[in-house]
């Protein structure tokens, strides 16, 4: 439990970090961006926008795991970490040191 705790702790932080880099580069970005004008974009302008988008998605993932980091260490503090939200039996520990963040075991995980 402590190592998952641990584990945890250091995802959560570096996810917050690469979240901010990110927003700190999207405001760059966004200011040198030409927009609302009705002139074609260039090649450059193009990647940039296509650049932004993927910033954009990349920091949306990252503040859904930062959610999901945080959830697992609330979870620890309430005393319920390893205990699956959907049937209430435990986690199998190789789960957990898989996928520490998990909150379902194997069967009730949603299949994607």
């Amino acid at each position: 439990m402590r190592r998952a705790l641990q584990d945890l702790t250091w995802q959560r932080c570096a996810t917050k970090r690469t979240a901010s880099a990110s927003l700190h580069e999207e405001g760059r970005i966004m200011g040198t961006t030409q927009q609302g004008t009705s002139a074609p974009l260039t090649a450059r302008q193009l990647e940039q926008i296509r650049a932004e988008l993927h910033r954009e998605r990349m920091h949306h993932e990252g503040t859904l795991r930062f959610d999901v980091i945080t959830a697992a260490l609330d979870r620890i503090d309430a005393g319920t970490y390893g205990v699956c939200l959907d049937c209430d039996t435990a986690i199998p520990y190789e789960r957990l040191s898989v996928m520490p963040e998990t909150d379902r075991c194997v069967g009730c995980s949603p299949v994607h």
